[in-house]
């Protein structure tokens, strides 16, 4: 640089090298002792899980693993492609094995060093993973993509917020998290939950974008109620490594192909294992990624600093979408609250058990019919006008039930 030779400069406070510094590097690697002088000062690390234990092995296990692939060590494949034989060259291969996998990011160099500087008898499994050199995403109703990232595509969707609570967790030059309690409404189903959003900074402010949406078998509520299709996702599709263990990742911003081949798995397993109806209220939710990411930084003085990472919803050209049916009469629900329904009856005793030919009359008549319904419906679908006196009440609560099966069964006659 400038006319100097930058790999045979010698430090004429220290005497040392280049090969000096990354020595000490994967010295402190084998013997993380090493930097705890250094680690003790606690800088740079707030927001962090374990950030007050400086003996943490939080950080040594970032430094082999995932920020290797966030490519903060794009400058190691310049010094290996300069110095092949090199002690350092040979070590750095052994301790940090993902060195051989690809990088998704150039961390603000402009490009992939990895790529450029790799060795010309290197033996590597991967590929570019950039929309513009992938295999082209497969037709996805949710994504659309430009010559950078995926991307979840603006829609029509009712969003509003009752409650923001979300803060920011932590915030460096990797990445930043934002999180907590949030309840808000899409074509005014409710949630209410805890969310975790990470914006990646694999490029200056163009990194990846990832919901977090937490799975709680005994939360209560809607994402309760996926629980055991996530559990069945997890042993199907494989778990995802930069996700928590207890949270559904879905990204609403990646240059990552394979990202989203994994969580179309998830997605696909999920709907085999879920209700009708949840599924569809689980794609609305997704569909609202952008509204609602927009209004969580607009309503919270403290995130619109991330106003800029966020892609501004485009109402105008959003695309049209199906509202999710209030009522879920699909054959498989109705089948499942009439059977509750029969049980509370013999429970208590009662005499208004409904024949196998009024269930699958009621079973199979309404599915599809988003109309509110009242006793002339009942009579219209075939029931006799007998059974309709003796059980109007109980069926027309079931009919125009709002929730899913799973909520109504916990209390089929209020």
């Amino acid at each position: 640089m400038n006319g100097e030779d930058l790999y045979s400069y010698r430090s004429e406070i220290s005497g040392f090298t280049i090969h000096d510094a990354i020595a000490f590097y994967f010295s402190a690697i084998q013997d993380p002792k090493l930097m705890w002088q250094y680690s003790s000062k606690l800088e740079g690390v707030k927001g962090r899980d374990d950030y007050q234990n400086y003996k943490s092995t939080e950080y040594l296990n970032q430094l082999v693993t995932e920020t290797e692939l966030a490519g903060t060590k794009n400058w190691y494949y310049i010094y290996r492609n300069q110095f092949p034989d090199h002690p350092n060259t040979l070590l750095g291969d052994n301790l940090v094995p993902v060195f051989k996998n690809q990088i998704y990011s150039g961390n603000n160099m402009g490009f992939l060093a990895q790529c450029v500087y790799k060795s010309a008898h290197q033996k590597t499994e991967f590929s570019l993973n950039s929309p513009s050199n992938a295999p082209k995403l497969k037709a996805n109703k949710l994504y659309a993509s430009n010559d950078l990232f995926y991307f979840v595509k603006d829609f029509k969707r009712d969003v509003n917020i009752q409650e923001n609570e979300i803060v920011i967790s932590s915030d460096d030059s990797f990445s930043a998290f934002i999180g907590g309690d949030i309840r808000f409404t899409v074509d005014t189903i409710k949630f209410s939950t805890w969310l975790d959003v990470e914006f990646g900074r694999s490029n200056q402010n163009d990194g990846d974008i990832k919901f977090l949406w937490v799975i709680e078998k005994n939360g209560g509520g809607f994402f309760s109620r996926l629980h055991e299709g996530f559990v069945a996702s997890k042993n199907v599709c494989g778990k995802f490594e930069d996700a928590p263990d207890e949270s559904l990742a879905i990204y609403f911003r990646t240059a990552n192909n394979d990202l989203l081949e994994k969580q179309e798995c998830y997605l696909r397993t999920l709907e085999a294992n879920i209700s009708r109806y949840d599924f569809d209220v689980l794609n609305s939710l997704i569909e609202s990624s952008s509204q609602l990411l927009n209004l969580i930084v607009a309503t919270k003085p403290a995130l619109k600093k991330f106003s800029d990472i966020v892609p501004e919803y485009d109402y105008e050209n959003a695309e049209l979408t199906e509202k999710v049916t209030k009522f879920d009469r699909s054959k498989k629900s109705m089948r499942s609250k009439l059977t509750c329904l029969q049980s509370e009856f013999q429970k208590r005793g009662m005499q208004n058990l409904l024949s196998e030919s009024d269930v699958l009359v009621l079973a199979n008549h309404f599915e599809g019919d988003s109309k509110r319904k009242n006793k002339h419906s009942l009579i219209k679908a075939g029931l006799s006008d007998e059974t309709v006196a003796q059980n109007k009440k109980y069926l027309l609560r079931l009919l125009n039930f709002t929730g899913s099966s799973a909520e109504f069964c916990q209390k089929p006659i209020r």
